[in-house]
């Protein structure tokens, strides 16, 4: 996030986030939506290829939702990688904090498109896959846009963690 800072702290009033992710832990993406949705400058988000999992959390955190035209989304269920030798309790525990780890997913995504958290669980649980104008219908997307940001826009690369970010100027 020190990007983002370091752009916030030189003025920066909109930022426009690509993704095209599978998702990851529930840990993570809880933690990225948190922080996009609290910061002063607005946020857009883009969906350039496919949006699975804990990444349509992170998608919903945008004031606006885009997706290029062959956009791919899914929602599912939360899991847990819990294998090792557990006693009654300890899945007792873990099913309760999948369980919330599902309601709160089916929190967010109900308020990004304005339906019920009872209809986003059935949602996750039958696995849904939504091709660029059904996640129009759906509300998880405001627009199908063509172009990803406008030209003469600085764009920065994060590819992972350790890498660092390298900015790109797109010409006009």
């Amino acid at each position: 996030m020190s990007v983002i800072d370091q752009k916030m702290n030189a003025g920066t009033t909109e930022f426009i986030i690509l993704i095209s992710s599978q998702g990851g832990s529930t840990f993570h993406g809880n933690a990225i939506y948190n922080y996009l949705k609290r910061i002063s400058p607005k946020v857009v988000t883009h969906n350039y290829g496919s949006i699975i999992s804990m990444a349509s959390i992170i998608f919903c955190a945008g004031e606006e939702r885009y997706t290029v035209p062959h956009g791919i989304f899914q929602i599912h269920p939360a899991r847990s990688g819990a294998v090792n030798q557990l006693i009654v309790e300890d899945l007792r525990e873990l099913l309760g904090s999948v369980d919330r780890d599902n309601e709160n997913m089916a929190g967010i995504i109900a308020s990004a498109t304005n339906k019920s958290e009872k209809e986003i669980l059935e949602k996750l649980r039958q696995r849904t896959n939504l091709n660029s104008e059904q996640a129009k219908e759906f509300g998880l997307v405001h627009e199908i846009k063509e172009n990803l940001f406008e030209p003469g826009s600085e764009v920065i690369v994060i590819k992972d963690q350790q890498a660092q970010p390298q900015i790109i100027q797109i010409p006009k």
